[in-house]
């Protein structure tokens, strides 16, 4: 037995005999770039701006920008963040991208939920800038 790996493919033969191979197990390896490609495709999917899914999410910008650059991952907060208002789990964002985007990315019922969740997190965070314009002041010129 012996197994042959072909980019994101891994195909294990069990049968070479005169040039001929079966293969019986076809998987798809889970890398390490997974979890960042699905959830810069979740954010995207729900925000137009890193900014705007940080509000979302109630973390930093930079945070976010972190983790869709694969130099930090989510933390346990975050991690509560991004399934209470987007339903995903943290599991699922370590599924292969393509079974993330069939399953997860695709079901009707977290889009609704998502799209809901968004919506009173906007709210909020509007309520609390208090949704008025403030005046900037003028700087005294120095001596």
């Amino acid at each position: 037995m012996f197994a042959v790996t072909t980019g994101r493919l891994r195909a294990t033969a069990l049968d070479f005999r005169a040039g001929h191979v079966q293969f019986v197990h076809v998987a798809t390896e889970k890398t390490d770039a997974a979890p960042v490609e699905n959830l810069r495709r979740l954010l995207a999917f729900h925000f137009r701006s890193n900014r705007e899914a940080a509000k979302a999410l109630g973390v930093t910008e930079h945070a976010v920008g972190l983790w869709l650059n694969g130099k930090r991952r989510p933390g346990a907060e975050a991690l509560i963040a991004i399934d209470r208002t987007l339903d995903v789990s943290p599991r699922a964002l370590d599924m292969h991208p393509v079974d993330f985007a069939v399953e997860v990315l695709g079901d009707r019922e977290r889009i609704l939920h998502a799209e809901r969740a968004i919506g009173v997190a906007g709210k909020q965070a509007r309520r609390s800038r208090g949704n008025t314009v403030v005046p900037l002041k003028r700087a005294k010129p120095h001596d």
